[in-house]
């Protein structure tokens, strides 16, 4: 399969579908040490927290040679948990919170040349409809770091999200990463969903269509975007 290059080293808004723990991890933590040694700022916000999780992440990065201890001095490496998201989107649109978000991450570029973010993406749960809310806010969040020193790497859980959410997940980034691959993604339309905003929020995606999807993606052209080891 032929390889693509990327030219966009920054304003990149990826997707990592994966339904292995150990995958997440070799994705983000490559992603992060890159940055790392570059001077950036990394932030990892874990969507739907479970107990010491942030603690076993802090030891993942020392395992693979990074001074977490410095790191977190500087304010370098920051592991958050997001698990109010549920709650704020029941009380506040993404227009507001990407509003927010882009506030909190100015002030960030302030004092580092660059930003990485991976963020989980299972926050979705409970929420009514969670895979429309879902489909905006990425939409959304990829216009915003368009052209800004700010790449991101979103997380799918493929076990734990719905398909619908996965079908999001397609349609909202440029590129996506699936079993240690990059692929450029012919499904990516952001830019029509905000233009026709809310029609095309939705999905009726079921486990067959997603599959159908996954198979079509792995035949598409694989990329390596710079900043990737």
């Amino acid at each position: 399969m032929r390889e693509l290059a990327d030219t966009s080293v920054y304003g990149s808004h990826l997707c990592h579908l994966f339904a292995d723990p150990q995958e997440r991890r070799d994705a983000v933590v490559p992603f992060f040490k890159t940055g790392l040694a570059a001077g950036e700022c990394c932030i990892l916000s874990l969507g739907n927290s479970r107990p010491d999780e942030i603690r076993r992440w802090y030891v993942e990065f020392e395992s693979a040679g990074v001074d977490v201890s410095s790191a977190r001095g500087a304010g370098a490496l920051i592991i958050t948990d997001d698990s109010d998201s549920r709650r704020y989107f029941r009380d506040a649109t993404s227009v507001v919170r990407v509003r927010e978000a882009w506030l909190f991450l100015e002030g960030i570029l302030t004092r580092f040349p660059a930003i990485r973010i991976a963020s989980e993406m299972d926050w979705t749960a409970g929420l009514s409809p969670g895979a429309e809310q879902l489909c905006h806010w990425e939409a959304t969040f990829d216009l915003l770091i368009k052209e800004t020193r700010v790449q991101a790497l979103c997380l799918y859980d493929l076990n734990r999200l719905t398909p619908p959410e996965i079908h999001s997940a397609l349609r909202t980034h440029p590129s996506v990463r699936l079993n240690d691959e990059m692929y450029l993604n012919s499904f990516y339309e952001a830019s029509e969903i905000l233009a026709h905003e809310p029609n095309l929020n939705g999905s009726t995606a079921n486990p067959e269509t997603v599959s159908a999807l996954l198979t079509q993606l792995r035949a598409s052209p694989t990329l390596k975007p710079p900043g990737w080891p």
